[in-house]
């Protein structure tokens, strides 16, 4: 499904009632919350699981909708990145805040970087350092989701959003965390996250 066919030809926005009729209502209000340009583009954006297996694995993965809606975006290098943002004319450096030396792309941000890099290293997930290369967001998570079972690719992306936040912390001139915090409250937060599912799953049935 490209992204064009969620889109109303005459209003140029969302639509709605095909949405509704197509994906779940968490995933629904995730996708409206999404900002469109007001000017006729090509339908570069692919939904993501036309272009891979990436989007099925990753719209299937039993995290907060918000971290989904997050990893999508990374995936479609539509985060608030440097170069996403001198590209529209935002911001004139598209280097990155940190390191000073690379452009700042969605990959560069989450895996490339060093201190990204020395947060994975320390993961209790297999991922290891040597695992690199790769072009974008997309390719990444291609490649991990062969190496990863469902519940790595699941603290990954958890992970991958706190280290969104933590960056954007560090932009912002607020106190960073020390990456074994980091790693941890990843954890705990799935770990609290799960209890949650399964609380909701038993009265559910009774």
């Amino acid at each position: 499904m490209r992204v064009a066919e969620l889109i109303d030809p005459i209003s140029r926005w969302w639509d709605r009632e095909f949405i509704l009729r197509s994906f779940h209502r968490e995933e629904v209000e995730a996708i409206m919350r999404v900002p469109l340009s007001c000017r006729y583009t090509l339908d570069t954006l692919f939904w993501l699981a036309e272009k891979s297996e990436c989007g099925k694995v990753l719209w299937k993965l039993k995290v907060p909708t918000k971290i989904k809606v997050f990893g999508w975006r990374a995936c479609c290098n539509i985060l608030s990145t440097r170069i996403n943002l001198t590209r529209k004319r935002i911001k004139e450096d598209n280097r990155c805040e940190a390191c000073k030396t690379e452009p700042k792309t969605e990959v560069h941000a989450l895996w490339n970087y060093g201190v990204a890099q020395d947060i994975w290293a320390d993961c209790s997930i297999r991922l290891q350092k040597c695992c690199g290369g790769h072009d974008d967001v997309l390719q990444l998570m291609e490649d991990l989701i062969t190496r990863l079972s469902t519940e790595e690719l699941e603290l990954f992306i958890v992970q991958a959003w706190f280290i969104w936040h933590q960056r954007n912390s560090l932009t912002q001139g607020k106190q960073v965390q020390a990456l074994g915090v980091l790693n941890k409250r990843a954890k705990d937060y799935m770990e609290e996250f799960r209890r949650a599912q399964t609380r909701l799953s038993i009265n559910s049935t009774i």
